[in-house]
C-alpha cells in the first residue's frame, strides 16, 4: 500500500466516522418545559401541570404542602393563602412552577361602562371562593352602584345608575379583602370622559381591547357611515375561544357586537372590508377563567381533566351545566343549577336553602365538617319522610355518621371497633321488607338501642321487625 493510497484511505475512514457520529447524536436536544411557569389559583380549587418534551417518569413535589399540594399526576390544589413552588423532577432535570394561592377572585364582563344620566347600566360579575361581595362608587354624585340582588357566590350583576355627567370608578371587592380581591370598572355618565376608542378609515370601535370570563359576555359598538358599515365583515378569529352576536341600529350607522366567552385563551375581533385591504381592524380579546368554572353554562362544557364531573339540569325548556373537579361539593353544583332552572329536587343536598315544591314539604338542615370547615347543608323532602333515609343522605354527604341514629344504609364506622346493629322490618302497608341500621361504639348501650329503635318503630308504625345482628 503506497503512502498516497494510505492517506486517502485514512481521510475516507475519518469522514465516515464523523458521519456515523452525527447520525447518532441529535443536532439539538429536545427542550423540556412545564405548561405553566407560574399560576394563580383560588383556595380549594385546582389546576394541572404537565411536562412537555420528555417521556421520562415525572416526580412531583411541593416545597410548601400547607399552601399548595400536588398529586402524582401534577394536579395542584390550593390549601391556604400564600405561595409555594412545585417541582417536576425527571432524570437529572428539575422544572419549577411558582404557585400563588388566593382567597378568591373577581372578574367582570368588561372594564368600562357607559350610561346616560338618569339611566341604569349593568355589569356582569363572576367570583370564585367569595361569600360576601361589596360594591362602591368613587363618586356618588356621578354614579351609584349596588348589587342587583342577593349574592349567591358565583355569578351576579351590579347595577350602576347615572346621576350626573362625569366619570367614576366602581370598585367590586370581597368583604374583608378590599385591598387584595377587587375589580375596578370605569364608568362614563352622559358627557363624561369618553371611553378609549379605536378609529380607522372612518370606522370607530368603542374599545381597543376586550377581556371577558368564560360564559360571560361583553359589548363593543362599531360606528361608521351606513355606506361603509354595510360593507364590513365582523368575525371572531377563533370561534372556539369566543363567538359574537351583532345587532344593527335602525339607520345602519352602528352595530352592537356582543362578545361571548367560551374557553380560555386569546384571539381577535376582526372588522374588515373584504374588498379593501386598507380596512382591517383587529381588537384583541382575552378570555379568562379560574382553575375551574364554578358557574352555570348554557352549553355542555369540555372537561379539563378526565376525572372532572359535569352536572346538568333542565327546566323543560333549556338545559344547564356545571363543571366541577372530582370530589368537589355536589351541594354547590345542585344549588347553582336549581337557581337557573328554578326547580328543586327531593332528596338532593343543597348549599343554599331550597324552596318547597308543596306546602307539605319539609326542609331539613344539618351542619358538619366539610374540607376541614364547618358547613350547613339543606335537604328537601316530602311530608311524612323517613328519617332513616334523610340520616343516610346527610351521612353520605358529610362522610360522617352519628351514633344511635337510625339509617337506611349501612353507616361507616367513626373509629375502630364501632359496631353496626341491623334490623329487618316491614315498612308501611306494602309488606315490603327493608333493612335499618344503628351505629354504636364498641361498648353497645343496649338500653339506648332499645329507646332509639322503639321511638323509630312507633313513629313509623312498624309492627313487624327483627334484629338480625349483634
Amino acid at each position: 500500500m503506497n503512502k498516497k493510497f494510505a492517506r486517502s484511505f485514512f481521510s475516507l475512514f475519518m469522514a465516515l466516522l464523523m458521519v456515523l457520529s452525527l447520525a447518532v447524536i441529535p443536532s439539538s436536544a429536545a427542550k423540556t418545559s412545564l405548561n405553566k411557569s407560574s399560576v394563580t389559583i383560588v383556595k380549594g380549587y385546582s389546576t394541572t401541570l404537565s411536562v412537555n418534551g420528555t417521556n421520562k417518569t415525572v416526580t412531583w413535589s411541593s416545597d410548601n404542602t400547607s399552601v399548595a399540594a400536588v398529586s402524582k399526576k401534577g394536579k395542584v390544589t390550593g390549601k391556604k393563602i400564600g405561595t409555594a413552588t412545585i417541582s417536576a423532577s425527571f432524570g437529572k432535570s428539575v422544572l419549577k412552577c411558582k404557585v400563588t394561592v388566593k382567597a378568591g377572585s373577581i372578574s367582570t364582563n368588561g372594564n368600562k361602562l357607559s350610561v346616560e344620566v338618569g339611566k341604569t347600566g349593568s355589569i356582569s360579575v363572576k367570583t370564585v371562593g367569595i361569600h360576601d361581595l361589596i360594591v362602591k362608587s368613587s363618586d356618588g354624585s356621578v354614579a351609584k352602584a349596588a348589587l342587583s340582588g342577593s349574592f349567591n357566590g358565583n355569578i351576579t350583576s351590579v347595577n350602576v345608575k347615572g346621576i350626573a355627567d362625569g366619570t367614576a370608578k366602581i370598585k367590586i371587592y370581597a368583604k374583608g379583602y378590599e385591598k387584595s380581591i377587587y375589580k375596578y370598572v370605569e364608568v362614563k355618565v352622559g358627557k363624561g370622559k369618553p371611553a378609549e376608542q379605536v378609529s380607522s378609515s372612518g370606522i370607530t370601535v368603542s374599545a381597543d381591547s376586550v377581556e371577558i370570563n368564560e360564559n360571560l359576555s361583553a359589548k363593543v359598538t362599531v360606528k361608521a357611515d351606513s355606506s361603509i358599515l354595510s360593507k364590513l365583515r365582523i368575525v371572531s378569529t377563533a370561534k372556539h375561544k369566543f363567538d359574537i352576536d351583532t345587532k344593527y341600529n335602525s339607520d345602519k350607522s352602528a352595530v352592537d357586537v356582543t362578545v361571548n366567552g367560551y374557553s380560555e385563551g386569546s384571539a381577535n375581533l376582526r372588522i374588515y372590508d373584504p374588498n379593501d385591504r386598507n380596512v382591517d381592524i383587529y381588537i384583541p380579546v382575552t378570555v379568562t377563567n379560574n382553575a375551574y368554572d364554578i358557574v352555570v353554562w348554557n352549553r355542555e362544557p369540555k372537561k379539563r381533566a378526565s376525572t372532572d364531573v359535569i352536572y346538568s339540569a333542565d327546566n323543560g325548556n333549556k338545559k344547564y351545566y356545571v363543571l366541577e373537579p372530582k370530589d368537589s361539593d355536589t351541594a354547590h353544583a345542585a344549588s347553582l343549577l336549581a337557581q337557573f332552572t328554578e326547580k328543586y329536587e327531593y332528596w338532593t343536598v343543597y348549599e343554599k336553602k331550597p324552596e318547597k315544591e308543596l306546602a307539605t314539604d319539609v326542609i331539613l338542615s344539618k351542619s358538619g365538617k366539610l374540607n376541614g370547615e364547618k358547613a350547613t347543608r339543606y335537604l328537601l323532602v316530602e311530608g311524612g319522610y323517613d328519617s332513616a333515609c334523610s340520616n343516610s343522605v346527610f351521612g353520605q354527604y358529610f362522610r360522617s355518621y352519628d351514633y344511635y341514629e337510625v339509617y337506611a344504609t349501612i353507616p361507616a364506622a367513626a373509629k375502630y371497633g364501632d359496631t353496626t346493629i341491623a334490623f329487618e322490618c316491614e315498612i308501611g302497608d306494602t309488606g315490603k321488607t327493608e333493612m335499618r341500621y344503628i351505629l354504636t361504639e364498641s361498648s353497645v348501650d343496649e338500653v339506648r338501642i332499645d329507646e332509639v329503635w322503639g321511638a323509630y318503630t312507633k313513629k313509623y308504625n312498624i309492627t313487624t321487625w327483627k334484629r338480625v345482628s349483634q
